[in-house]
């Protein structure tokens, strides 16, 4: 059971997410430094509450355990390793790790989705 603990928490990546997003936010800031002093307040607002591309991105790579410079072949394969290692049908004795496998396998497959449309790639 333990190992199974184990693929969850290595699974949860929250805190990551959140540590990327605020990396962003600090590379945005820096590179657009006189720009968004020029801008409007609300502008400024709409940008913070609303996760632009970049940090869309960032996050399915996180997700996936990728690095952003990874390119489809990985995202595949990784898509492909995770989707063995925590698909809900592994945990068919316990219902409530397979709601949360269920949870997990959503995001992945969003993520997955995303990084391999023509747009994000």
């Amino acid at each position: 059971m333990e190992d199974l603990e184990g693929k969850f928490s290595s699974l949860e990546i929250d805190a990551e997410i959140q540590k990327l997003k605020q990396k962003l936010k600090n590379l945005n800031s820096k590179n657009s430094g006189a720009q968004t002093q020029s801008q409007p307040s609300s502008t400024q607002h709409a940008s913070s509450t609303s996760p632009t591309n970049e940090e869309r991105k960032a996050r399915f790579y996180a997700i996936l355990e990728l690095p952003l410079t990874a390119s489809l072949q990985e995202v595949k394969q990784a898509y492909k390793q995770l989707v063995k290692r925590c698909h809900p049908d592994l945990f068919f004795d316990n219902p409530s790790r397979r709601q949360k496998a269920q949870e997990i396998l959503t995001k992945i497959n969003k993520a997955y989705d995303e990084l391999c449309s023509k747009n994000q790639l």
